[in-house]
């Protein structure tokens, strides 16, 4: 029994699943195409824009990104080098950079954590006035 040409055929999805998927609007992911961040794999007949499985972890992994507010050109260094090791890169420079970037987001992490620490306390206050009785 053959494999048929569609079963060995990478699955695609049209940008209205993996939108809903990633929790992404379709404005978000045709920006990110329009500036180079992800390409979708394809079209389909209609001109939907059509993303596999790799195209919707690359497109994760940006998202992932959003928080650290890197520029534009810096998230397409990071996808550059997060590709090259992907890819098995034992360039000591591309790991280098790779090692920078990490440490750059574990501090921007940091500072998330302490924002979310600092706005967990105001809404723990405001939940301790909203449950107080009201002053007369």
């Amino acid at each position: 029994m053959g494999t048929s040409a569609e079963t060995r055929a990478e699955r695609t999805y049209p940008i209205g699943v993996v939108a809903a998927k990633l929790r992404l609007s379709l404005r978000t992911l045709r920006y990110w195409e329009e500036v180079g961040l992800v390409t979708p794999t394809g079209r389909s007949g209609g001109g939907s824009r059509l993303y596999t499985d790799a195209d919707i972890e690359r497109l994760a992994f940006v998202r992932a990104m959003k928080p650290i507010d890197f520029s534009i050109e810096e998230l397409k260094d990071v996808l550059s080098t997060y590709d090259a090791l992907r890819l098995g890169s034992k360039d000591p420079a591309v790991r280098e950079k790779a090692a920078q970037y990490s440490a750059r987001i574990r501090d921007r992490c940091l500072t998330l954590e302490s924002r979310i620490v600092d706005a967990t306390a105001t809404s723990n206050d405001l939940d301790r006035l909203v449950a107080a009785p009201a002053a007369r």
